[in-house]
C-alpha cells in the first residue's frame, strides 16, 4: 500500500514538472506572433494541440543548425531519433485563438527550463495529430523560462521531404 502511494506521488510530481502553466504558454504565443517568421505566413489567428512532441528530436535539429552548447547533457553525436509517446498537456490547448486554422502549434515538454513550440502549416480544413511523417515546412521555436517568464532563444525553419 505504501509502495503503491510512493509511486503515485512521484509519478504525479514528475508529469506536474513536464508541464507549464496557461500563463507560461500564452507568453510563448505572443512572442512567436511578434516574430518575422510567424508575420510572413500571414496567419491572423493560430490553434494549439495537447499533444506534445519530443524535445530530444527537436532539441536535436537545433544542435545541427550550431547550438550545441545549450544540449550539453544530450549526445547528439550518434542521435537517430527517439521513439516518443506522445503526452497530453490541456494548458497548451487553452492557448488557441480558434478551433481551427491553417496554423497549428505543438508544444514540446520541458527539460533544464526549455521548452520548443513547433508551427506547422495545415492546408487542410480539418485539424488532425501530429503526423508521423509531416511532410512540408515547418518552424521550431526554443523558449527558455526565465524568472520573469519566457524568453525566445532561437527560431529554426525546417523543410521536411
Amino acid at each position: 500500500m505504501r509502495l503503491s502511494i510512493f509511486i503515485t506521488i512521484l509519478c504525479l510530481s514528475l508529469g506536474l514538472q513536464a508541464q507549464e502553466t496557461t500563463e507560461t504558454y500564452q507568453k510563448a504565443v505572443a512572442l512567436i506572433k511578434k516574430t518575422p517568421e510567424f508575420k510572413q505566413t500571414g496567419a491572423t489567428v493560430i490553434t494549439a494541440s495537447a499533444g506534445t512532441v519530443s524535445f530530444t528530436n527537436q532539441a536535436y535539429a537545433f544542435w545541427l543548425d550550431g547550438m550545441d552548447t545549450r544540449f550539453a547533457d544530450k549526445d547528439f553525436e550518434n542521435f537517430f531519433g527517439d521513439l516518443y509517446q506522445p503526452i497530453e498537456i490541456p494548458a497548451f490547448k487553452k492557448v488557441r485563438d480558434k478551433r481551427r486554422s491553417p496554423y497549428q502549434l505543438y508544444v514540446s515538454e520541458t527539460e533544464n527550463d526549455m521548452f520548443v513550440i513547433e508551427m506547422l502549416s495545415r492546408k487542410r480544413k480539418r485539424t488532425a495529430k501530429y503526423p508521423t511523417f509531416y511532410q512540408g515546412g515547418s518552424t521550431s521555436f526554443l523558449f527558455e523560462k526565465t524568472a520573469t517568464g519566457v524568453r525566445l532563444v532561437e527560431t529554426l525553419t525546417l523543410q521536411n521531404n
